[in-house]
């Protein structure tokens, strides 16, 4: 029985946080929202790397 989400949908939840913050970044928003949303893609993308390393290794093994 599946617990909870496979590196693949880590993976893609973590683009979508990526998409989702570099696309609000682009508002004239105040300041302390702005750092937000770069903290959010700055997330996004190490997840991106961190999943899609997973992702990588569980296919080869």
């Amino acid at each position: 029985m599946r617990r909870g989400p496979g590196y693949g949908e880590r993976f893609l939840l973590s683009a979508a946080l990526l998409v989702v913050s570099l696309l609000w970044i682009t508002r004239d928003m105040a300041l302390w929202a702005t750092v937000l949303c770069g903290a959010g893609a700055a997330g996004g993308a190490l997840g991106m790397l961190l999943f899609g390393r997973n992702y990588m290794n569980s296919r080869r093994n």
